[in-house]
């Protein structure tokens, strides 16, 4: 609150002192009056935004700031907010430039009362978090895009998160293993499970040299599904090295290669057929051959 005893005065001498510290803010800082009428902006503002002081002074910032992109449901929320003598306090709203091309900002707006109360100004620090959001809406798309990917390659990704010590299963991992999709995940053991128990020695032996050598996991497995269906999977991962120590993989893949699996097996099938025919007809061969030669010996003699 500001004092009448105070030697900041009046509202004149607190905005000279104000000015210095906030001149040179990375946030836009504007100050306005009770009726919200700007009092004074910031470098930044003006950097920002397009508008200078002697421009916008007096005039209200949804006047110069809304537009067809600015939500109402919004701006209207904060006006009766300010209406209220209440304070905002982190709000986001689209707001357009002097050249009309638009960017997100994140308000934070305090009223600043006299010594009886009254209200006397607003002082509001803005950030513009434009390129935030777009990166955000950018690793959304990438996202998408990602599991997409993933989908029409049937590729699947397990990562967990030392920090937080969570685990996340792409939504491909519940289709691989025929999971409800609300089902949560759960750590590497429980995915383990679904290695075919004929493979499980082999599994942990493989592991365990992979935690020996830090070399990359890279093996196909069988595996039981939740309603009981053999498919092969191919797992992947690459162990982390924190010096002279090996820690296990922090993301895993997984594929499905089934089909992979089973056209390699229908091939391997075929040959088998193929040399089996091969030999039956080899033999036939044989036995012809010799009957003729026993013929032939019989007429010769």
């Amino acid at each position: 609150m500001l004092d009448t005893n105070d030697e900041l005065h009046d509202l004149t001498s607190w905005l000279m002192i104000l000015e210095k510290v906030v001149e040179q803010s990375a946030n836009m800082v504007v100050i306005t009056d009770a009726e919200q009428r700007i009092r004074w902006v910031n470098r930044t503002y003006t950097r920002i935004t397009g508008w200078s002081l002697h421009e916008i002074q007096g005039k209200k910032p949804g006047q110069l700031l809304h537009g067809p992109l600015t939500s109402p449901q919004t701006s209207g929320f904060v006006r009766e907010r300010l209406r209220q003598g209440l304070s905002v306090s982190g709000v986001e709203m689209v707001n357009h430039r002097k050249d009309g091309g638009a960017y997100t900002v994140m308000l934070n707006i305090e009223p600043i009362r006299d010594s009886q109360g009254r209200l006397q100004a607003y002082f509001s620090i803005q950030s513009d978090v434009s390129e935030q959001r777009a990166l955000e809406r950018a690793n959304v798309q990438l996202q998408h895009h990602l599991q997409v990917a993933q989908r029409l390659a049937r590729l699947g990704r397990v990562e967990f998160d030392r920090h937080t010590r969570s685990v996340r299963w792409s939504s491909e991992v519940h289709s691989i293993l025929e999971l409800p999709a609300n089902e949560a995940p759960k750590g590497l053991r429980a995915l383990l499970a679904f290695v075919s128990p004929e493979a499980q020695d082999e599994l942990h032996e493989r592991l365990r040299r992979v935690m020996q050598t830090g070399d990359e996991f890279d093996h196909e497995l069988p595996i039981i599904t939740h309603t009981g269906q053999r498919r092969w999977v191919r797992c992947r991962g690459v162990p982390q090295r924190e010096g002279a120590s090996v820690r296990p993989p922090d993301t895993w893949t997984i594929q499905d290669v089934t089909v992979y699996r089973e056209l390699i097996e229908q091939k391997s099938l075929n040959n088998h057929r193929l040399q089996a025919m091969v030999e039956e007809r080899t033999a036939s061969l044989e036995e012809a051959r010799q009957s003729l030669e026993a013929f032939s010996l019989l007429i010769s003699t």
